[in-house]
Parts: C-alpha cells; structure tokens; sequence
C-alpha cells in the first residue's frame, strides 16, 4: 500500500474516531448542541465512506477486494439524522434507537477501525 494511501486512511480512521468519541460522550448523558452532535454523525458517514473507497481500492489493486460492513450503520446513521430532525427534544433517544437497530455495532465498527489502522 502506498504510503499516500495508508496516511490518508489513518487521518480518515482519527477523524471518526474523535467525531465518535463526542457521539460516545452525547450517548452518555454529556450535553452538546444538537447542531455537533447531527455534525459528527454526518462526518463520521462521510469518513467511513471514505475509509471504505480508499481500503477497497487498495484491496482491489492486489486482486483481492475487501469490502468493510459499513452499509448498515450509514443507513441508520440516515435514520437517527431524520429522526432527530424530526423530535429534536429525543434526540438522544432517536440516535441511541437508530443505533441499536443496525446489525453493524458502531462499537464493533469502532474496534474493526482501530485494527485497521495498525493493519495498514
């Protein structure tokens, strides 16, 4: 893998990482603005977007792709987004519920990604 490519899915994987430990501390009761909260979670669907483009792309380029399981938490992510911009006074409700319902745990994902990161 080219160096490029590993820096630039380690910042990818550092940028969801930190966006996630504010959504972690939100889930725990933390206070933030709404507006942060729905922030991170938009960033943390686009970084993990990413994350999955580049490490595809590389897998590809060795003949053997490898796809990361990030369909379904970007869908709920989706859904605690809409739910939240539909009841802003459950939001911590709607995105603990959003969550729960995805078969991808984002703290499994989480853990994938730090392993990842040192895979690379």
């Amino acid at each position: 893998m080219s160096v490029e490519l590993k820096d630039e899915i380690k910042d990818e994987i550092e940028n969801v990482r930190r966006r996630y430990a504010i959504i972690k501390d939100y889930l725990s009761g933390a206070e933030y603005e709404l507006s942060e909260v729905k922030g991170c979670l938009h960033e943390i669907k686009e970084g993990l977007s990413r994350i999955w483009a580049l490490y595809y792309l590389h897998t590809m380029k060795q003949g053997k792709p490898v796809s990361l399981p990030t369909r379904d938490i970007l869908d709920y992510i989706d859904v605690a987004l809409t739910l939240m911009e539909a009841n802003p006074d459950l939001a911590r409700l709607a995105l603990q519920f959003s969550l729960t319902l995805s078969r991808v745990k984002i703290e499994d994902l989480m853990a994938a990604l730090d392993i990842l990161s040192r895979l690379i």
